[in-house]
């Protein structure tokens, strides 16, 4: 491995010479990988250099951070699409419920005018029997005379 890749802090429980530069006990060095290995024979404190399952335990913290991000945003476009969905199908049933209500408002508008034509008719055929029968009643005038009618006009009901 190239020393100038790897980095550890070492917290220093003796004076030392490290890169030209001295330092005193307690102090807290970066230093790469040989230069450590050179002072291994010194006790130091490693404690708050990270490992690799500190490493792996962060990443893990992030992936499930974006994955709960992500499933929540795509949780949240679902359920808008749906309700977009259902609210232009409740709007158009209620447009259909509107048509719908006029369509019976106008049969049963249609109903009563057929009972009503269908009075006039009955009032009508009763007013032609009457007729009919007052004319068979009338005597028939004999040949060569004329017959001088009375013209009775109606006005039909309305």
């Amino acid at each position: 491995m190239d020393d100038n890749k790897v980095s550890i802090s070492l917290t220093l429980d003796a004076p030392a010479k490290i890169g030209g530069r001295y330092f005193k006990a307690g102090e807290t060095v970066l230093v790469g990988g040989t230069v450590a290995s050179h002072l291994g024979a010194t006790v130091f404190d490693t404690s708050d250099t990270p490992v690799a399952s500190d490493f792996d335990a962060a990443v893990a913290a992030a992936a499930k951070t974006l994955a709960e991000a992500g499933i929540a945003a795509a949780v949240q476009l679902a359920v808008s699409d749906i309700a977009k969905e259902r609210d232009d199908a409740v709007a158009a049933l209620a447009t259909m419920k509107t048509a719908l209500d006029d369509a019976n408002a106008k049969v049963a508008a249609a109903t009563d005018n057929e009972q009503d034509a269908a009075g006039k008719i009955a009032t009508l055929r009763e007013r032609v029997a009457e007729l009919e029968t007052a004319l068979a009643q009338t005597p028939k005038p004999a040949d060569g005379e004329t017959a001088t009618q009375k013209t009775t006009t109606t006005k039909p009901k309305k």
